[in-house]
């Protein structure tokens, strides 16, 4: 463009000394419009002079800086869109035709595409005055253009696409087979913690690649849905069975900054918040979680993340279809703020958080303000072949676990106490209040050595509720549960597999309606690239017909709980996730 608004400026510069010149010829002779006339004449040529001498610079240097060689005209370009795919393919076309003309011009004096380009731009009488601009133009015409990366955009024309949506966990890299490095299955305890360094991996991408950070906002998507058909001879009763959507969720993770990430995760849950009505209209939908995380882990250890999250009070990892009997007495889900360390020493890291928040159970009416806290610790190491992690949390009040506030999505009746979050007690009394707080600690450890796993986790309350807010066999309840679990990882087919075996059990957590032992089987494999099919043996035993239980000073409903007798679950579900 530059060239040709030069071109018209000289070709105007001609026209004006052409002008002159005519002039000149038609002018009478006088002495002084002679002389006017000579001065007009030489200030044209000087301009028209010291413009060709610029304009020649200017060629010269373009072809100083780019050479029409066979080599560079077959240089691939990087290629990002189907469009560019064509553009490609027909580039290749269109050297195979250069090429051969440029074969053929090693005999003649020019080629055909040399011919028509100075047909076109009218310079064929006169080729020694153009041919630095020709020769220009060709090497113009004949280098590839090179592509900006995604990371190299200006501001203005990334903004002119909106803001970027990607669903693979990092830029430029394919996600696991069976998905498990998504963001729907990363763990829901702590997850800012587990969401910034996703964002450490996106970075180092980039710092591998020697190509800059994104400078605007991208939004990472994820999701999944989870459907199941379930068979069960119940502990009392008789056999039944269902097919349910037992999940789905869409999890949007905005990347704003370096220092700031936003989370936002909707979720389906097949638990109807009536116990009665049909099945298809009678669940709901939900946020989940939605907070904001402050940190950069490649930049700084500390973070902050403040909103609606699941506390960093417990593990819960398993390979089982059904959540561990660990998450059903204590995960804990609280509109709380969190600081927490992040740190690698070699194949050490170090995880510490603290966190704080207002919960539901209080032990003063008059209570209105931020109450609870609670500190998690964890250690990882990782050698070549094997990996360990080792864990301690604690809570100031295990009463507001969703176990505790809830159960009565567990009880077959729900009648009498059925969770501190959840009961209409005589006289219009607030059942969130207690005589005296229970905290609770976890411990929880993993160990893989090659292809096999291990995990083991105990939740327990340190005192004994007040027998009149939890009692088990007419005393204060001191409620607990463990769990453990040993996966082998495998394939099949080239399929990712896995078998994984556990047992659990319970203490004194018969107000909660969970069973006294468990012992489970599953067998997980994915088929297809982001799915995940299991089918599940659950085999649980209740507590014996001798145990009662009660909560704020109601009786627990046991009818058709089953007591002294066990259940068979053979479950069968489909997942996929993106």
């Amino acid at each position: 463009m530059q060239l040709k608004i030069k071109s018209i400026f000289v070709c105007s510069c001609l026209i004006a000394l052409n002008h002159n010149l005519c002039l000149a010829a038609a002018a009478p002779t006088n002495p002084d419009n002679e002389a006017q006339l000579v001065a007009s004449l030489v200030q044209s040529v000087k301009a028209l002079q010291k413009q060709n001498q610029h304009l020649q610079s200017e060629v010269n240097q373009l072809q100083k800086e780019v050479k029409p060689t066979k080599a560079s005209k077959k240089t691939a370009a990087p290629v990002t869109t189907a469009a560019n795919d064509k553009a490609d393919d027909d580039s290749d076309d269109a050297d195979d035709d250069t090429s051969d003309d440029s074969d053929d011009s090693d005999d003649t004096d020019t080629s055909d595409n040399t011919k028509a380009t100075t047909t076109k731009t009218g310079a064929k009488n006169n080729p020694d005055e153009t041919s630095s601009e020709e020769e220009a133009k060709k090497v113009v015409l004949q280098t590839p253009i090179e592509l900006k990366p995604y990371s190299q955009l200006s501001h203005a024309s990334f903004f002119f696409g909106g803001v970027p949506i990607l669903t693979s966990p990092y830029l430029g890299t394919r996600s696991a087979f069976d998905a498990s490095d998504l963001i729907t299955n990363l763990p829901l305890t702590n997850e800012g913690l587990h969401l910034l360094q996703e964002r450490q991996k996106i970075e180092d991408v980039f710092t591998d690649s020697d190509a800059t950070l994104p400078i605007v906002p991208y939004l990472n998507v994820s999701g999944g849905v989870q459907a199941a058909a379930v068979s069960a001879r119940p502990a009392h009763g008789s056999h039944m069975s269902s097919i349910n959507l037992t999940s789905a969720d869409i999890e949007i993770m905005g990347n704003i900054n370096r220092w700031t990430t936003t989370f936002i995760d909707f979720t389906y849950d097949n638990a109807p918040p009536n116990s009665f009505g049909p099945l298809v209209s009678n669940s709901r939908v939900y946020l989940d979680q939605g907070f904001i995380t402050l940190g950069n882990l490649n930049s700084f250890p500390l973070y902050f993340t403040m909103g609606q999250i699941y506390v960093p009070f417990g593990l819960f990892d398993t390979a089982m279809v059904t959540d561990p009997l660990t998450s059903d007495l204590a995960n804990t889900q609280e509109r709380a703020a969190l600081l927490g360390f992040n740190k690698e020493y070699g194949n050490n890291t170090f995880d510490v958080q603290t966190f704080i928040f207002k919960g539901d159970a209080i032990t003063s009416a008059s209570s209105n303000a931020i109450n609870e806290f609670g500190s998690n610790l964890d250690y990882t190491y990782e050698a070549d072949s094997w990996s360990t992690q080792l864990g301690t949390s604690f809570m100031a009040n295990l009463a507001d676990s969703l176990g505790m506030q809830m159960n009565s999505v567990a009880a077959p009746s729900p009648t009498g106490f059925t969770g501190f979050g959840n009961t209409a007690l005589p006289g219009n009394r607030n059942p969130e209040i207690l005589i005296h707080r229970v905290p609770a600690i976890d411990l929880h450890g993993e160990l893989t050595i090659g292809s096999i796993s291990f995990n083991g986790e105990y939740v327990t309350a340190t005192t004994a509720f007040n027998r009149d807010n939890l009692g088990f066999d007419f005393r204060g309840a001191k409620p607990s549960a463990a769990s453990i679990e040993s996966v082998y990882t495998f394939n099949i087919f080239n399929r990712p597999t896995n078998i994984a075996i556990g047992y659990q059990n319970t203490a004194q957590a018969l107000a909660l309606f969970l069973p006294m032992d468990r012992y489970v089987t599953t067998f997980n494999i994915s088929i297809w690239k982001d799915t995940i099919e299991s089918l599940e043996f659950r085999h649980d035993v209740n507590y014996p017909v001798t145990a009662h239980a009660s909560g704020q000073q109601q009786p627990i409903d046991l009818t058709n709980f089953g007591l002294g007798h066990s259940s068979d679950t053979i479950t069968l579900q489909l997942a996929a996730f993106f």
